[in-house]
This record gives structure tokens, C-alpha cells and sequence, in this order.
């Protein structure tokens, strides 16, 4: 298992906070009911929602599979939502969690997944995709999504969980 805090490079919170909001507009559906009452805004420390319940058109997708595709990507970006997890607070966790913003080699990251945030949001630079990790189990499967950059396609009207 490698130190996360090798292998993650924190961004300057100017860019961090400038990520976050294009994340927002290239993934997600602000005008989505959920988005409005539980996040508001992606740069409040400590919104009370899940961003990944707020994607548009997410394609649910095994555990395997998402390993297979991050594995497929060379530079990441690496982001989490800004609320508690219940996962043991490691010093990279903590910063995650207040909303700092990291890069990261996709091969060297994978074997630290563990030591950090449940959900996590890993996306290009170029904010073409993004790849998701929830701390959602379903069928004894962890949660995962993947979905494209929105500004090319048609918001879903249901984007959330089934």
C-alpha cells in the first residue's frame, strides 16, 4: 500500500475552487431539485448532499470495470465531496473533505483508494469525464459511475440513483 500523501499533489485553492465549479457545469445537474435543496453552491464547506446524486446521464458501472478504466487514464484529477466520512480521518481525508483539490498518477492512486474519502471524483483536466466511487453498496458491489461532459448531450431528467 502506497502513501496517498506521496502520491497526491495539492493544487493551488485558487485552481482547486475554479475545478470545482467546472466540474459542476461539465457533470452535473444544478437545476435538479436535490442539487438546489441539499449542495446550492460547490464551494460551501460542508454542503449536505452527494454531487454524484446530482451527475447527468450516469452509467452505473461495477467496481472492476471502474478500476479498469481509471487504470486506463494517465493524469487525474482528484476530488471529494466537502461533508464527514465515517472512514478514519488520515491527514489527506481531512483535506479532501474541506474541499482541497489533487493530482495524481491513476496507477499510482489506486492502491491508496483505501486511505482516503468515500466518495471520491476523479475527472481530466480537460473535464471530458469523470469517474466516480461511492461509499453506496449495491448487490454487495461498491457504487460506482462514470459519465461524460454534459455541454455535448442532453441532461437526463432523472439522473439520481434508481
Amino acid at each position: 500500500m502506497t502513501n496517498p500523501v506521496k502520491i497526491l499533489r495539492a493544487l493551488p485553492p485558487e485552481i482547486g475552487k475554479m475545478l470545482r465549479v467546472q466540474y459542476a457545469r461539465a457533470f452535473l445537474d444544478t437545476k435538479k431539485k436535490y442539487f438546489g435543496e441539499r449542495i446550492r453552491d460547490v464551494l460551501l464547506p460542508e454542503y449536505n448532499g452527494y454531487l454524484w446524486d446530482c451527475v447527468a446521464n450516469p452509467q452505473i458501472i461495477r467496481p472492476d470495470i471502474f478500476f479498469q478504466e481509471l487504470r486506463g487514464h494517465g493524469h487525474i484529477i482528484v476530488m471529494a465531496d466537502c461533508h464527514p466520512t465515517k472512514r478514519k480521518q488520515t491527514e489527506i481525508s481531512f483535506r479532501l473533505l474541506s474541499g482541497e483539490i489533487f493530482s495524481a498518477n491513476a496507477i499510482d492512486l489506486i492502491t491508496s483508494l483505501n486511505q482516503l474519502p468515500e466518495d471520491l471524483y476523479f475527472f481530466d483536466e480537460e473535464m471530458q469525464w469523470t469517474l466516480i466511487v461511492t461509499h453506496e453498496y449495491v448487490d454487495d458491489a461498491r457504487w460506482c459511475i462514470r459519465a461524460k461532459c454534459i455541454s455535448t448531450m442532453e441532461v437526463s431528467s432523472n439522473p439520481g440513483p434508481p
